[in-house]
């Protein structure tokens, strides 16, 4: 197995951590500049910034609940006619590699195998 391969793919995901995290710093000035000048459009020589809003909500209790018990509705609908009529949705799948980083103690004790995973919430339901 080439080590060396995997040593440069996980520096450089490092380092589009590491610079996504300086973007997202520099982001918030440009934004607040933006705001003292008053501009929602700037033009420069590398580009045209722009200001954009975006909404997000957050859902109460009651609708998650809903939506849970829809969510199962709709899973049984899907496996009645899938049995009926066959696949009711058609499935693409594709292939990347993902890293999941060590932690500092798992580097530190050469023996240790588990590494903590980090999990994904999406409206308070843990979908990884």
């Amino acid at each position: 197995m080439n080590k060396e391969l995997f040593k440069k793919y996980a520096d450089i995901k490092n380092q589009i951590k590491e610079l996504t995290a300086e973007a997202h710093t520099i982001e918030k000035e440009v934004v607040s500049e933006m705001n003292t000048q008053d501009v929602k459009e700037v033009k420069s020589d590398f580009g045209t910034f722009y200001f954009s809003t975006r909404k997000s909500w957050t859902y109460s209790e009651l609708v998650i609940e809903v939506e849970t018990t829809v969510e199962d509705e709709i899973t049984e609908i899907e496996e009645k006619y899938k049995t009926e009529l066959g696949e009711v949705a058609e499935v693409r799948e594709s292939g990347g590699v993902r890293i999941e980083e060590a932690r500092e103690k798992d580097i530190a004790d050469e023996t240790a195998t588990v590494v903590e995973k980090k999990s994904l919430v999406f409206r308070g339901k843990k979908i990884t």
